[in-house]
């Protein structure tokens, strides 16, 4: 008996080092985060970083703006508040509509994804025994 199944291709890529600058493994195709929906709000600039093991994801609101809990930007009020930048912030905190805040809650990771705050940024990874992009969804392996 002869066996005529075709071979399923393989996949572009498994783990975001597979992918050129500013691209992420994504559902093992090799695609820039910042083209899928909903990555950051209409009125901010998404960028990528070249970090790895996974690339980060990074929504800034033009200057002069702040972003809001809902992640949307706003024009900064004049009068008392917390902080203007990150940096007046502790490590583990962004600034928010003048506010400290933890960035985990600021920039939250994705589906089953764990979240550790440094840098003023989200730093988010799949737990163990889970794979895929951890800004989007982490799968059970």
């Amino acid at each position: 008996c002869t066996d005529y199944r075709t071979p399923l291709p393989s996949p572009e890529c498994q783990t975001d080092a597979d992918c050129p600058s500013k691209m992420a493994c994504i559902k093992k195709k090799c695609q820039n985060p910042c083209s899928l929906p909903a990555v950051c709000s209409p009125d901010q600039e998404c960028s990528v970083l070249d970090s790895l093991p996974l690339r980060t994801v990074m929504c800034v609101c033009p200057s002069d703006t702040i972003a809001s809990t809902d992640g949307h930007c706003m024009p900064i009020v004049a009068g008392e508040v917390e902080c203007r930048v990150d940096s007046d912030c502790r490590d583990t905190d962004r600034c928010a509509r003048g506010s400290c805040k933890e960035a985990c809650r600021i920039d939250p990771c994705g589906l089953n994804a764990q979240c550790a705050s440094k840098i003023h940024q989200s730093i988010c990874t799949c737990p163990s025994g889970y794979v895929g992009n951890p800004h989007i969804e982490c799968t059970f392996e």
